[in-house]
């Protein structure tokens, strides 16, 4: 039956086209007949007339040229703004597929920095509870220490803590100075010799073992000898120990006094060659921790970078910069997602108002095209009308 049915509807529809052709050729014919007819009723010259009628659809053909021309340069018009949306749609939805896939590549990023940074500031974390709780140092240290800040008045005058905890150093100096102070880093540095007195005073009546204090009232520095000043022109030097360190200057006279008489080469050989040459009568220490006591006796071997107290300082004071530049670097990355974002809804508006701009267009266009559709069509009609009546005039 639905197969039945189209065929009939397709037979309708050839059946209506043949009646609108007949209608079209019925037309054409009744206007020539007017003509001839006319012709025949004023008793006239039939040729005659018909050339006046051909010269009148000719008159005519020019007045549908120009309305042709007329809604041709309007449809011009708007055919390129329509091209004009359809370009701006094109080019804003690159941009935003670009700015899309930037984005994604962004979050991916931002997200792996932030798994750094956690990872960094778990480590720092797990660092600084080391250097509160003192690990590492000795039994007493760590007892004077957390005695003093539970309550500083059990002590006389004030406890400014170990060597280790005074000083700051470069990262490529500390395995040298931490070989140059050894026990010495762990030496709590106190404000007078009653102040050390009743530290020692607290140990004893806790059981709680011996330390060492510096007194910053009693200690005064070493002075420099002819040899400590000779080494400076010698092969490999670095430095003194106590100038390759930082600290307040009130500790000054005890830094001085620990390491102004070491000094500080670059490896084994250089230091082996200035200790003869200085008849080993100073202290020297070389960059990756190997030492010549004065005197003669060599100390050295295989030393582990991350298991000195500086050691764990300086990683903390690492890790910190690190942290801080990854910060930087996640707020950029978070910055250029918002940039990206903010260029993908631009271009996301542009691309909606160019449709609504081209939908408009359409819309406003359709009545142009209709009218154009139509001048064409009856300037064929007038055209084919005149070739007709031309042939009527020949035959």
């Amino acid at each position: 039956m639905l197969a039945e049915a189209k065929k009939l509807e397709k037979r309708l529809a050839d059946e209506l086209d043949a009646i609108e052709a007949l209608n079209k050729e019925r037309m054409d014919l009744q206007v020539r007949l007017d003509v001839s007819e006319k012709a025949k009723a004023d008793g006239a010259d039939q040729g005659a007339n018909i050339l006046s009628e051909i010269d009148k659809y000719r008159k005519a053909e020019a007045a549908l040229k120009e309305e042709v021309a007329r809604c041709e340069k309007n449809t011009s018009a708007y055919k390129e703004k329509i091209a004009s949306a359809d370009a701006v749609i094109a080019k804003e939805g690159e941009a935003l597929a670009a700015a899309t896939a930037e984005r994604e590549g962004k979050h991916a990023k931002l997200l792996d920095e932030n798994g750094r940074l956690s990872g960094l500031s778990q480590r720092i974390d797990s660092l600084r509870r080391m250097e509160e709780h003192f690990e590492g140092y000795q039994q007493s240290v760590r007892f004077v220490m957390q005695e003093y800040a539970a309550d500083a008045s059990r002590f006389t005058g004030k406890i400014y803590g170990p060597v280790s905890k005074l000083i700051t150093i470069e990262k490529e100096y500390i395995t040298a100075i931490e070989t140059a102070l050894g026990q010495n880093l762990q030496n709590i540095v106190v404000e007078s010799e009653e102040t050390a007195k009743s530290c020692i005073q607290r140990l004893k009546q806790a059981g709680a073992g011996r330390a060492t204090f510096y007194p910053i009232s009693s200690i005064r520095a070493t002075t420099e000898t002819d040899e400590i000043r000779r080494a400076a022109s010698m092969v490999g030097y670095v430095g003194r120990a106590d100038k390759l360190v930082s600290f307040e200057p009130r500790y000054r006279e005890i830094i001085e006094w620990l390491l102004l008489r070491t000094l500080v080469f670059e490896d084994i050989d250089s230091a082996t060659s200035a200790a003869k040459k200085l008849q080993y009568r100073v202290r020297i220490v070389t960059l990756d921790g190997q030492l010549i006591n004065a005197g003669g006796s060599f100390t050295g071997g295989s030393v582990r970078r991350d298991s000195g107290i500086l050691s764990r300082t300086g990683e903390i004071d690492q890790l910190t910069k690190s942290q801080k530049e990854l910060e930087k670097q996640a707020d950029k990355t978070k910055q250029e997602i918002a940039a990206l974002e903010k260029a993908m809804e631009e271009a996301k508006r542009k691309i909606a108002d160019a449709e609504q701009t081209r939908d408009l267009l359409y819309t406003m266009s359709r009545a142009q095209f209709s009218e154009l559709d139509h001048a064409t069509a009856k300037l064929a009609a007038n055209d084919e009308l005149i070739l007709k009546l031309t042939a009527d005039y020949e035959r």
